[in-house]
């Protein structure tokens, strides 16, 4: 694995600003700043897959370094995925916040993913992750329209000025208002349920390995979905 100098020295200023890190401490290195490709999620070989319908670059993670007057001003971290480029982070440099990187960097990836689409026409999604209304950072998600927000109990996507009048009003909320939508989804068996502990597997299979009290069970149903309407990651 190869990690260049300059990537350090931006992700550590980067770190030290944004993230009021002491200076007198190393910042966590993640694993995603390591190398320009990473370790890719479709694949335990560490190799980017490159099925025959999808781009030439394969499905993977990669860095998209931006440069300036032959500077490096800014990392982009994405996932190339079956259907969608995923934005992970971006980091850099506290010289250039004045330049609104973030917002520039999504647009470069939005015109990314239309040529990726063009080689992989099934591959036509800009996926920005993760949509908290209550945190200002997050709102700019939202002005690149058209915008859609995936309902967390009915896995359907609703267009984004449809679901901000009831994020207004709480923090949770069913986007899609089709009573009977969903249904399809309901889980009916706790032990059928993904879990993420270091690798996905079922909860049946977690629980058996787990060692001590099954006490999270009941945190399994402690959200504000019911029993059988899991949330939408």
């Amino acid at each position: 694995r190869i990690i260049t100098v300059s990537i350090s020295l931006l992700f550590t200023s980067y770190f030290y600003l944004i993230y009021n890190f002491h200076p007198s401490l190393s910042p966590p290195f993640l694993s995603l700043n390591l190398s320009p490709s990473i370790h890719p999620p479709l694949s335990p070989t560490h190799q980017a897959e490159t099925p025959t319908d999808g781009p030439e670059v394969g499905h993977s993670s990669f860095h998209q370094q931006y440069w300036l007057d032959g500077r490096i001003v800014a990392v982009g971290v994405v996932d190339i995925l079956p259907t969608c480029v995923s934005s992970v982070y971006l980091y850099y440099h506290p010289d250039f916040a004045s330049l609104s990187l973030g917002s520039y960097s999504a647009l470069k990836e939005v015109t990314f993913t239309g040529h990726l689409q063009k080689v992989s026409p099934k591959l036509c999604y800009y996926y920005l992750s993760f949509y908290i209304h209550s945190c200002p950072k997050m709102r700019y998600k939202g002005q690149y329209q058209p915008s859609d927000l995936l309902c967390p109990e009915t896995y359907v996507f609703v267009p984004i000025e449809s679901c901000i009048p009831s994020l207004e009003k709480t923090h949770y909320t069913r986007f899609n208002q089709e009573p009977d939508a969903g249904n399809e989804h309901i889980l009916k068996d706790l032990g059928h349920a993904l879990v993420l502990v270091r690798t996905v597997l079922p909860y049946a299979t977690y629980a058996q390995k787990r060692k001590g009290s099954n006490d999270d069970r009941g945190a399994c149903y402690s959200g504000r979905n019911p029993p059988g309407a899991p949330p939408a990651l």
